[in-house]
């Protein structure tokens, strides 16, 4: 069956179904992991834009090809630190500023945009309630959860899954196997292949036009 990919990626954030209309509009360097019934599957450093229904981006463009409803999309969103290493940095800033409650989303100013502070602080109090203990806000800085609920804005998708299996075309060809009568040569989206964002998807629909259009 044929389905759009390569597009923006609609979820909730686990816990706060209000937390995406507060984000919206904000973008911020990340590193996403995809997860499915615990095991991660996938993950890509890239640019995420909140949307008021997900998210959007190129690494959520690519992590669209490989979604299902369900699945759980993990935000790291200080990826060039590693856990111990954002600790350190937390535990500095106890020692500056005073100890983190996520009462006070000001104490995370000049780290996070407000908007983001205000959510994970908002995460912090259901996840670890009671606690001011900023090694649980490692936790959900480097693991902020969204829930996937599929793909959105299909209709400005940059490619389209599904068409012809690759094993009905015969191949360098790409002539229909199954067409003998009137020869029929199939290129470009109308083949299931489709890859990542990159210009991937525009190199194929030109090579194998180019190639089945010097089969005829």
């Amino acid at each position: 069956s044929l389905r759009p990919i390569l597009c923006p990626v609609s979820a909730t954030v686990v816990g706060d179904r209000a937390a995406l209309k507060t984000l919206d509009g904000l973008r911020v360097r990340a590193r996403l992991t995809l997860a499915r019934n615990h095991n991660e599957l996938w993950h890509e450093d890239g640019e995420v834009l909140f949307r008021t229904f997900g998210i959007s981006g190129v690494a959520v463009f690519n992590l669209s090809r490989r979604i299902q409803r369900g699945d759980t999309i993990l935000l790291d969103v200080f990826p060039d630190l590693s856990k111990d290493e954002l600790l350190d940095m937390l535990n500095r800033r106890v020692e500056l500023l005073g100890g983190f409650s996520p009462r006070d989303p000001r104490w995370l100013d000049g780290m996070l945009a407000p908007q983001l502070s205000r959510v994970v602080c908002t995460a912090f109090e259901q996840c670890h309630p009671g606690s001011n203990d900023v090694i649980h806000l490692v936790s959900i800085l480097k693991h902020f959860k969204l829930l996937v609920e599929g793909t959105a804005e299909e209709r400005s998708a940059q490619v389209t899954r599904g068409g012809i299996s690759v094993e009905s075309i015969s191949t360098p060809s790409l002539r229909a196997r199954s067409v003998v009568d009137a020869p029929l040569y199939v290129c470009g989206e109308a083949l299931d292949i489709d890859a990542d964002c990159g210009g991937f998807n525009l190199a194929w629909a030109w090579l194998s036009g180019i190639r089945a259009a010097s089969s005829l």
